[in-house]
């Protein structure tokens, strides 16, 4: 009987867990569906607070990524500039994309991109601008 009690209380247990994992947020996409890719967190995106957190070592991926991201989250619209901008206060580092919209929109998008200097122990980059 004991024994039963235990294994009902960590079924319980798990149950509890695993349904505090789960998300009901969107992440506030505009395109309504979240973005599910373990390589970016499910941020908007829309300020250096929602950033979309970058999880790459590299540049080129990271490039990818935020193609994969945009696409996904903002159909019809594609990247046009960067800048790597660097918050020494929060010692993080942006790459600050500018989207173009169908209607000719602009809208940038921030994504942090700390991860590939940190886990290399690099200094933090300058700021710098280039084309997408």
């Amino acid at each position: 009987m004991r024994s039963v009690a235990k294994a009902l209380t960590a079924g319980l247990v798990l149950i509890a867990l695993l349904a505090g994992c789960q998300s009901t947020s969107n992440g506030g996409s505009p395109s309504g569906s979240p973005s599910h890719n373990p390589e970016y967190s499910s941020d908007d995106g829309a300020s250096r607070f929602s950033a979309v957190v970058l999880r790459t070592h590299s540049e080129s991926e990271a490039d990818s990524l935020i193609s994969n991201w945009v696409s996904a989250n903002y159909p019809g619209y594609r990247p046009t500039t960067q800048e790597l901008v660097r918050d020494d206060l929060q010692k993080k580092v942006f790459k600050v994309v500018t989207i173009l919209g169908p209607g000719n929109d602009t809208k940038p998008i921030y994504f942090d991109f700390t991860q590939a200097y940190r886990d290399v122990n690099e200094p933090l980059p300058n700021p710098r601008t280039r084309p997408y």
